[in-house]
């Protein structure tokens, strides 16, 4: 509906206008609506209910490449007895169970693209499981967390699993990874980090820590990692690997493991 337009042009009755624009005001137009699964972002800000969530749990703007939340972002997932986060169905590659991703940053845009997820506060319950039947089109598709940084200043992305998260089963592995942080422009000199006491059993690597910026990356586990033996990308098996492609001593444009 076009802003201004009188309703009343189109011979419409009042209650279907009032209806439109709640409609409007519920799902607004254009690239400004996140899939907000934990509620809008609030100052930057969502807390997840404890409950369950069938395709997955996702914060950017659209599904393409250049989709994503232009400013910071927190994202708590309390967790509890009734926390299960189910990967999405594919959507642009990214059908995984937790997906955040940061708009990209231009020259002149000073806003902060800063990432917070916290999984599990304390001891908390948080079940993260493959969708049935899932078609894998891309690197990111059922992946349990995937974090997409994009910005270009001090942009630091913190990821927090506590104890009680369970990603993936014994039984049915993540068919990608457990955790995935991809930090894509060179110009963030943030500190990237992943902190997991969770317990992942994935099909290729438990944490991946892509970091492209010129900061500095932490990678913390205090958990259980077990990765499949067979299924995945064969020569993509390890507990943790991290490439840092700004630290690598050689001097390339590609960092080393």
């Amino acid at each position: 509906m076009r802003k201004g337009s009188p309703l009343g042009f189109f011979g419409l009755s009042s209650a279907l206008g009032v209806a439109l624009v709640a409609a409007a005001l519920v799902f607004p137009v254009g690239g400004a609506q996140a899939r907000d699964e934990c509620n809008a972002l609030v100052s930057g800000a969502a807390t997840c209910a404890n409950a369950a969530y069938t395709s997955g749990i996702r914060y950017d703007v659209n599904g393409s490449w250049n989709g994503g939340i232009a400013g910071n972002v927190a994202l708590t997932v309390t967790g509890g007895s009734a926390t299960t986060i189910t990967s999405a169905s594919t959507r642009d590659d990214w059908g995984s169970g937790i997906v955040v991703r940061t708009a990209e940053q231009g020259t002149s845009d000073s806003t902060t693209r800063t990432i917070a997820l916290t999984v599990g506060m304390g001891t908390n319950a948080v079940a993260i499981v493959q969708q049935s039947a899932q078609a894998i089109t891309g690197g990111f598709d059922d992946t349990g967390v995937a974090i997409h940084q994009r910005g270009t200043g001090a942009d630091a992305t913190t990821v927090t699993l506590g104890s009680g998260v369970e990603i993936g089963t014994q039984s049915t592995a993540m068919e990608r990874s457990g955790v995935h942080v991809l930090v894509e422009n060179g110009g963030n000199t943030g500190t990237q980090k992943i902190d997991s006491a969770a317990t992942i059993y994935s099909t290729e690597f438990g944490l991946i820590m892509d970091n492209r910026g010129a900061g500095n990356t932490e990678v913390t586990n205090s958990g259980s990692i077990t990765t499949t033996a067979t299924g995945g990308n064969a020569s993509n098996k390890a507990g943790i690997r991290i490439l840092d492609w700004s630290h690598n001593p050689s001097g390339n444009s590609y960092g080393g493991d």
